[in-house]
């Protein structure tokens, strides 16, 4: 089976408390913690790509 790329590795802001996640951005846009499928230890499921 073939692995394939599940999206861009880049740094992401919790928008619920701001701590800063190791993330994957998909091409449709969405934004995930790595290896924290459930998101931020606040609790939080929402990430913004932080900006260079």
């Amino acid at each position: 089976m073939a692995h394939q790329s599940a999206g861009t590795k880049t740094v992401g802001v919790c928008t619920h408390c701001g701590a800063f996640h190791a993330v994957r951005e998909r091409q449709d846009g969405s934004v995930y913690a790595i290896g924290s499928p459930q998101g931020c230890d606040c609790g939080g499921t929402e990430f913004t790509i932080l900006e260079e």
